[in-house]
């Protein structure tokens, strides 16, 4: 019997000297976090007569209030189309530096007048006399923040508010050298790592 108990004795100091381990590693993938809101946006002007149109005088505004939530460091570009209208087949254009652009009641700025090359598109299209609407010429772009922080919607820098105003004397000697209607264009906001 001593013999039995002994050889269990050593055969638990035998497993009990001997012990493993192991490595596991384990990885968190968090995906980029890039929002953008528009909260409050009002798209249009009108002048009442003509006497308005000649002094400026405008009712209504154009403006957007931008919302930001971003994981990473953040910039935020906005491209604007030409305001066009079309007329007898023909497009109407309000002059590029016509409209210009203010960040958060900053100072106005006017737009980029860089038009950036699209391959394969020409500069001019004759009109197409059947009311089919020229491609409007793209704007360059206009850098509305950079260096945005990290956060959600309500960290301080990340709502923008963007207006705009339009001065027809700006592009044309007589404002009233423009037909009347409505004319009409895109802005194009994006939202980009930095």
């Amino acid at each position: 019997m001593k013999k039995i108990i002994l050889s269990g004795a050593l055969a638990l100091i035998a497993f009990a000297g001997f012990s493993q381990s192991k490595n596991q590693s384990i990885s968190l993938v968090l995906p980029s976090v890039m929002d953008l809101r528009i909260t409050a946006q009002t798209d249009s002007y009108t002048f009442p007569d003509s006497s308005a149109l000649q002094t400026g005088t405008k009712t209504g505004f154009a403006s957007a209030t931008l919302q930001v939530k971003s994981n990473s460091k953040w910039k935020l570009d906005m491209t604007v189309t030409d305001l066009t209208q079309m007329v007898d087949g023909e497009a109407e254009i309000i002059a590029r530096n016509a409209i210009k652009y203010a960040v958060d009641g900053g100072t106005a700025s006017s737009l980029a007048n860089n038009t950036p090359e699209i391959p394969g598109v020409p500069e001019s299209q004759p009109g197409a006399g059947d009311g089919t609407p020229l491609i409007p010429e793209v704007l360059g772009t206009n850098s509305i923040k950079t260096g945005g922080s990290k956060g959600g919607w309500g960290v301080s820098g990340h709502t923008l508010a963007v207006t705009f105003d339009v001065d027809l004397t700006a592009g044309e000697a007589d404002p009233l050298s423009y037909t009347p209607g409505t004319y009409t264009g895109d802005v194009v906001y994006t939202l980009s790592a930095e």
